[in-house]
């Protein structure tokens, strides 16, 4: 099967103001209003869409380089963090347990990455990859 790459994007919404908050808001609303109009649409795939998924799968923003956007883009970030962190069910364990779990799942990464020399030998950016795919598949393991 052909890996098809698809872009989705929300347009662009005026925000009643410039700071960052109120444009992340905006984002919040855009994408509640989205989920609940497709999932009464007749067109929906058997799954819903949820907010939290939509976070989860978000890869990036358009924005210049001015202080809100990055402000904005920290807030997606830290967004994107506590929702992962909701959803692994992590707020609700002890720090032991959380620590625990994550210890064991880098452990069966690093395996899987072909052992600490190995894992060791990677750049920065293919550590992040598998420390994504990591959360992801706990993420998925847990709902």
């Amino acid at each position: 099967m052909e890996n098809i790459t698809v872009l989705q994007l929300l347009g662009v919404h005026p925000a009643a103001d410039h700071s960052s908050q109120a444009q992340l808001d905006n984002w919040k609303k855009q994408i509640t209003q989205i989920a609940e109009i497709f999932n009464r649409s007749p067109k929906r795939s058997r799954t819903a869409l949820r907010y939290a998924d939509f976070i989860r799968d978000l890869k990036g923003l358009n924005g210049d380089h001015a202080g809100d956007q990055k402000k904005l883009a920290e807030l997606v970030k830290n967004l994107k963090e506590e929702l992962a962190l909701q959803t692994l069910g992590l707020l609700e364990m002890t720090a032991s347990q959380c620590l625990s779990l994550l210890m064991n799942e880098h452990r069966k990464k690093v395996v899987l990455a072909g052992g600490m020399k190995a894992w060791d030998e990677f750049s920065d950016g293919e550590k992040a990859m598998h420390n994504d795919e990591m959360i992801k598949d706990l993420t998925h393991a847990r709902t």
